[in-house]
């Protein structure tokens, strides 16, 4: 599948808990990256972060993130986590913590396969974050429950399962992403499923 953006145009809404000057946490999303067109808080707090509202809850696929173009690589290391909760990345899942960032405009993507509505960034043990660019991508939305998909999430209701098994024969043949069980292919053998019709979702 190919990436979709998160938000209409690739443009998603989002708050900082400070900002440094005029560099607003809008200029990681305005896909320029150039001196003084970043993002920079105003540091000094643990619990400093940048949230980006995708609208709905959905699963994010991927994420890219690159430094500033002007200096400061290592104020891009970060911890991001997505989740549904608005109040604090706190209350949210950890999806990934960049380090070791060394260049200017340098990039560093994540694949999490995470569901949330928002996506937050955070700056690892405190500090000043800043960044030039952010790219989050997603669209997915999950299945009915009591159903199961062979991706992270659906496009359409036709991507939906009813597993055949009852339980499953074989619980190795599934692994469990986000609280919901993936059914998976086994050598040759693929676990049995019928197609759920959006009749039968409604």
């Amino acid at each position: 599948m190919a990436l979709d953006q998160a938000c209409a145009g690739g443009v998603c809404p989002c708050t900082a808990t400070s900002q440094y000057s005029t560099w607003s946490c809008s200029r990681m999303m305005d896909r320029i990256i150039s001196t003084n067109n970043q993002f920079r808080n105003a540091g000094g707090s643990t619990y400093e972060y940048v949230k980006f509202d995708l609208g709905i809850s959905q699963y994010v696929s991927a994420v890219y993130i690159w430094t500033r173009a002007d200096c400061c690589a290592s104020e891009s290391d970060s911890q991001m986590f997505i989740g549904d909760d608005s109040t604090t990345f706190l209350n949210n899942r950890r999806c990934s913590t960049w380090n070791s960032f060394s260049s200017v405009v340098s990039m560093k993507n994540s694949s999490c396969d995470r569901l949330g509505c928002y996506v937050y960034f955070s700056k690892n043990g405190g500090g000043t974050l800043s960044a030039g660019e952010i790219a989050i991508f997603g669209g997915c939305t999950p299945c009915p429950d009591g159903t199961t998909t062979i991706a992270n999430g659906r496009v359409d209701i036709g991507q939906c399962y009813v597993s055949t098994l009852q339980p499953p024969v074989n619980p190795a043949n599934h692994y469990s992403v986000n609280g919901r069980m993936r059914e998976v292919q086994v050598g040759a053998t693929v676990v049995a499923n019928t197609v759920l019709s959006a009749s039968t979702a409604a």
